[in-house]
């Protein structure tokens, strides 16, 4: 089972209010983006991991010098779009245009998730390899979710039929490359690649992830991901 990885790591962080990009930033160490490859390290049933970064990024080839020869022998860097979903369908071309199979797998993975763990990662591909579709990584909402309007509560969900959704995401090629141009071609604000599949009619299989695969939007986040790394080295 071969498997090609897409880590869209062209945004900005905006959210996260940093003059440097957030998967460059130090934590435990190394920059963020550094743990995150190393993540796919491991791993013998992946094939190529194709880095998607921005135009004018000069930091991602010295920040791979000091990346696992694992992870670098298998890395391929394309340029990104100006939202994640574009870098993600840029990702997904130079993969087209390198013959991949339409029943092969890709699977993407947030530069900002670098605090997930080969466990996760092999959970994933073992739930769904047989799947026609794919699946993605998620964890049950366990707070009350309120639905806001003009700040003021409107209602309540029912906590119990609703996931977070997490990544990897892992889905056969030809589907999700379908998927995402056709949603980017609708107009359709993708926030993640399962909403692209759903789109045109699939039900991709969660699979249960970990508290830990934390994706760091914020200042604080960084440090609740080194605590996590370091718990993990020590």
């Amino acid at each position: 089972m071969d498997i090609n990885v897409i880590i869209p790591a062209a945004g900005k962080g905006r959210r996260f209010g940093s003059r440097k990009a957030k998967q460059y930033l130090e934590i435990a160490g190394r920059p963020v983006l550094c743990h995150t490859l190393t993540c796919f390290s491991g791993l013998d049933t992946v094939r190529k991991i194709v880095l998607v970064t921005a135009q004018d990024d000069q930091d991602w080839q010295e920040l791979i010098t000091g990346t696992d020869r694992l992870v670098t022998d298998r890395l391929v860097q394309v340029e990104g779009g100006q939202e994640r979903c574009d870098s993600v369908l840029n990702g997904l071309e130079y993969l087209y245009q390198s013959g991949t199979d339409e029943q092969g797998w890709v699977m993407v993975h947030d530069a900002a998730r670098p605090c997930v763990t080969r466990e996760e990662i092999n959970r994933l591909i073992e739930a769904v390899k047989h799947h026609d579709v794919g699946g993605i990584l998620g964890l049950p909402v366990v707070d009350t979710l309120k639905e806001v309007d003009g700040g003021c509560i409107r209602g309540t969900a029912n906590r119990d039929r609703f996931w977070r959704a997490l990544t990897p995401q892992m889905f056969r090629f030809g589907i999700l490359y379908k998927a995402m141009k056709n949603a980017l071609a609708a107009g359709i604000a993708i926030t993640d690649e399962a909403m692209a599949v759903e789109s045109l009619g699939y039900c991709p299989l969660i699979v249960r992830g970990s508290e830990h695969n934390l994706k760091i939007t914020y200042p604080d986040d960084c440090l609740i991901a080194e605590h996590y790394l370091h718990e993990r080295n020590d």
